[in-house]
């Protein structure tokens, strides 16, 4: 792909659009009209998981999805850039500003877009219509739980970038394990095709090294005030769609972001791994178009 200007995508139903940061395209992929849903993929994805919301969440809505840098159609900055929550943040901030200005926007998240998405929202409470969080976190990893061994090997120094970069182990992995269904041939081959190369997996790289597991991590602190803020999001109409079959972020995540959200609703998919929205398009598309109909824009879908 080439990442300058983004293109059309077969699979996408959307319109491509990019702006500038850091001398950088972040591309962007838009459909419809109205109130804005902005969604977020984590690592290793791109806008394509969330390719079933732009025709399925009916009139009244402008669905618009970005794609973090070095995933998607985005650029991968060169110089110094922070690869870390803080700096994803920023973008992830400057991206809301720069499509929808001074608009309260509702957040469609997934994986590590989820942990950015939630940590804008809870500095920007203001801003937020409402939240659909998928088999992510915005908190800690909950006590007694460890990282997959796999992910270790991922982050483990000389291995990890030879298993990541060098034999495209990271999404390969998710791509055979990340779903219960198996991916379409196309769609596999959609997931692959921006880390093509050493250069574009780097993305895929620093998002596994910027998974904080304690308080030395430059991430730590970040990831612990978003906890300590979500009591500001509280009252928010939130949707917790989780895949039960996600070897990482599984039920005991989803009980946690239950103890924070008393008031969301929670939507358990016993046949849905990771990448939940490959396994269960039509039945999460159905849920997440009634969510908004009914908190956001006050009318039954």
């Amino acid at each position: 792909m080439n990442p300058t200007v983004p293109r059309a995508h077969p699979l996408l139903k959307a319109t491509p659009k990019h702006f500038l940061r850091h001398q950088t395209p972040i591309a962007w992929y838009e459909a419809g009209q109205g109130h804005p849903v902005i969604c977020l993929h984590g690592n290793p994805s791109w806008s394509i998981l969330f390719r079933p919301l732009f025709t399925g969440l009916g009139e009244g809505i402008r669905v618009i999805s970005m794609d973090q840098f070095g995933c998607g159609q985005s650029g991968t900055p060169k110089g110094e850039y922070g690869w870390n929550l803080d700096s994803r943040m920023a973008d992830f901030g400057a991206f809301v500003d720069h499509v929808a200005p001074g608009q309260k926007v509702s957040l469609v998240a997934h994986d590590w877009g989820g942990m950015i998405a939630t940590s804008w929202a809870v500095r920007n409470p203001d801003r937020v219509a409402s939240m659909v969080l998928m088999n992510t976190a915005g908190f800690p990893m909950p006590k007694e739980k460890s990282l997959p061994r796999t992910i270790g090997w991922c982050r483990a120094p000389l291995i990890g970038p030879l298993l990541t970069r060098g034999l495209n182990a990271f999404l390969r992995g998710a791509i055979r394990y990340g779903t219960h269904k198996p991916l379409a041939p196309e769609v596999a081959a959609a997931y692959l095709a921006p880390h093509d190369n050493w250069t574009r997996r780097r993305s895929i790289q620093e998002f596994v090294n910027d998974i904080p597991l304690n308080q030395s991590h430059p991430s730590w602190q970040t990831m612990v005030e978003t906890q300590n803020g979500l009591y500001l999001l509280k009252d928010k109409p939130i949707l917790l769609p989780w895949g039960q079959l996600d070897f990482v972020f599984d039920d005991d995540y989803l009980y946690e972001f239950q103890l924070h959200f008393r008031n969301a609703r929670p939507i358990a998919y016993s046949k849905a791994g990771h990448w939940l929205l490959e396994d269960e398009p039509e039945a999460i598309t159905g849920e997440i178009r009634q969510f908004l109909h009914e908190s956001v824009l006050g009318s039954v879908a």
